[in-house]
């Protein structure tokens, strides 16, 4: 871990609309069990065949992996992108609270506005 920038890759994930409803993925399955942990699923991401309910594009995935922040958690070959399901659930919970965060902004520069009017 380092306290680089986040790559603008990981920050073009948040043009698309997340739900702040309380459910993250990476929380929800990585605490179920250490068997769990260590031994993930993988998801597989094919160049021009995105599925919606893969979450990201093959694209946005390649982006991310020229980063260098999947490391050995996620590999390219054959047109195609294999990731572990652990990490690729860390980013949908991190583009989550990104979005938790930034409606409380919003909320807050409200309540800040309302108090001038009082």
């Amino acid at each position: 871990m380092n306290d680089d920038p986040i790559p603008a890759a990981v920050l073009k994930l948040l043009e698309h609309p997340w739900m702040t409803d309380g459910y993250f993925p990476f929380r929800s399955v990585w605490s179920q069990s250490e068997d769990r942990r260590r031994r993930p699923s993988y998801y597989f991401h094919r160049k021009g065949r995105d599925i919606p309910e893969m979450v990201f594009t093959y694209e946005e995935l390649a982006a991310i992996m020229r980063t260098g922040l999947l490391g050995g958690v996620a590999r390219s070959c054959s047109g195609q992108i294999c990731i572990n399901e652990h990490a690729q659930h860390a980013l949908e919970d991190f583009c989550r609270e990104v979005y938790g965060s930034w409606r409380m902004l919003q909320s807050r520069i409200c309540d800040v506005a309302d108090a001038r009017h009082e």
